[in-house]
């Protein structure tokens, strides 16, 4: 790999084609913030989302099922598949002749922080579309403290995501690499500047529940505090937006140079 192919690749969000998904449903209310929030800003947009939920999907694709995307508008389709899939046929199909210069998945209702990156469906459409060679960046508004039902205060998300896009555009996108964003619930100061920090660790994101019948149920923990490191569980415990630079590389390059070529 040159210099060259290592730099940062650029976005210039004035004039890009931009698209949009999520994993709560193309109907889900952070879509509509994020639409609301970039759509004055970019030069083409559109919505490629799951017909229904499908949190924590990760990056989990609709392997040999028939899935066909429905028109609901102008360059606005819902997929009856994962947020995987919906990067798939947007970029594969629907946009193939006029790729996306930038893709935003969310704003998921509720944050995706530490161990979550790995099972969240928001993060997942991200990484699917840096897998196809598309720069991604996955937003999320943290829940308040009655959890999901409580609801969400999306005026910060609303008011701060174009310019902190913006920013990140103009970072760059390392290639294979995306931005998670988490905003909190409860601002210390609605205008701070957001704090880059890398995921936290804490385990143990789901528990499992007994249902009476022999059956369980999967709960979803969040953050208990158990990692209180200057991380991005901390970021957002302070009242900060969480900025966390990602990479689809799963290779542990310290253990491969470590190991060498033959074991």
């Amino acid at each position: 790999m040159t210099a060259q192919d290592d730099a940062p690749r650029r976005v210039d969000l004035a004039g890009a084609r931009v698209l949009l998904t999520n994993d709560d449903g193309i109907e889900a209310e952070g879509l509509a913030v994020l639409e609301r929030a970039v759509a004055p800003h970019v030069g083409e947009l559109w919505v490629v989302a799951p017909a229904s939920g499908r949190s924590a999907a990760s990056v989990m694709t609709s392997l040999r099922r028939r899935i066909k995307p429905e028109a609901r508008g102008a360059r606005r389709f819902a997929v009856d598949g994962s947020p995987a899939d919906c990067m798939l046929i947007a970029l594969q199909r629907l946009m193939a002749d006029t790729p996306p210069d930038l893709v935003l998945s969310g704003v998921n209702h509720g944050a995706n922080l530490g161990d979550d990156l790995n099972f969240s469906g928001t993060v997942g459409a991200a990484v699917a579309a840096a897998l196809e060679g598309a720069p991604a960046i996955a937003l999320s508004v943290a829940h308040g403290p009655g959890g999901y039902a409580a609801g969400h205060d999306w005026r910060q998300a609303e008011a701060r995501s174009a310019d902190l896009i913006a920013r990140l555009c103009d970072a760059g996108f390392a290639p294979g690499g995306l931005y998670a964003v988490n905003y909190p619930h409860d601002p210390s100061d609605p205008d701070a500047p957001a704090l880059v920090r890398p995921a936290g660790r804490q385990g143990g994101s789901f528990r499992l529940e007994e249902d009476g019948d022999g059956g369980v149920i999967v709960r979803h923990q969040g953050d208990r505090g158990v990692d209180r490191s200057a991380s991005d569980y901390d970021a957002v415990r302070q009242g900060r937006i969480a900025i966390t630079p990602v990479t689809v590389d799963r290779t542990d390059w310290r253990v491969l140079q470590r190991l060498g070529e033959a074991v």
